[in-house]
């Protein structure tokens, strides 16, 4: 069933992709205004398709782009092209916050896409990888109700060992922002690799059949460990090379 529809979010989304299935449709006259940038975005997903099953919880409704034509049309890398989604779904969800829409107007998405844009290939990432040769990353889905457990692990000596960077296949950066918030561990330059940087395209742009992040592609020339909850699984949407540790 997944296989079946992940085809169709793709194959809709090259196509014709601002209509959204969840809560009603946009308005009708949008479709017939469609921006130079709407092919850049894959169609919206259901809300049923909001469900993780590998980390039992329910990710918020994102933008998502089409990785491979976005590639190809700026020499994007796959890093550049999945922090532009990141960036993207951030600033559309202050946006949406502060002004109480539900839909940004597609001449205002088309402005937003193309700021965007200019701020990844000028450099300015939201995401900068830290200065060390490892990277401890550590998935807090499974305990981010009970953030102590994350707390413990992140001012353990094991931490002092290399950086951490936060990883939630379930909450988006802006999300993972205020998490940190509530979790007694000061670090500025803590990483969050968030819901937004998981896509249906592998790292050479070519589409998949299933959400994933290749981890040691977005985080190239580290080496990585990832912290997985004691008795965990680990989720099928983490993909590439790290060694495993349990907490």
């Amino acid at each position: 069933m997944r296989l079946i529809f992940i085809f169709l979010f793709l194959s809709v989304g090259c196509s014709f992709n601002n209509g959204s299935i969840e809560n009603g449709r946009r308005n009708l006259n949008e479709f017939v205004e469609l921006s130079e940038t709407h092919s850049y975005f894959l169609s919206d997903i259901p809300k049923w398709a909001h469900v993780v099953e590998s980390a039992s919880c329910s990710k918020s409704s994102l933008r998502y782009i089409n990785i491979e034509k976005l590639m190809n049309s700026f020499s994007f890398k796959y890093e550049m092209a999945l922090q532009f989604q990141l960036l993207f779904n951030s600033e559309y969800d202050k946006i949406k916050k502060e002004t109480g829409i539900k839909y940004l107007p597609i001449k205002n998405e088309e402005e937003l896409f193309f700021s965007i844009i200019n701020k990844v290939q000028a450099g300015f990432l939201p995401l900068k990888k830290p200065d060390f040769d490892t990277i401890h990353l550590v998935w807090i889905d499974p305990y981010k109700s009970s953030p102590k457990k994350i707390e413990k692990l992140l001012n353990g000596k094991e931490m002092e060992k290399a950086p951490p960077a936060l990883v939630s296949l379930c909450l988006n950066q802006n999300e993972m922002i205020a998490f940190q918030d509530k979790i007694n561990f000061s670090d500025a330059h803590l990483m969050n690799l968030s819901s937004d940087l998981f896509s249906v395209f592998h790292p050479n742009g070519h589409p998949a059949s299933y959400f994933h992040l290749h981890i040691d592609h977005f985080l190239k020339n580290k080496n990585l460990v990832l912290f997985i909850p004691k008795g965990a699984t680990l989720p099928a949407e983490f993909k590439g090379k790290f060694k495993i540790k349990y907490y």
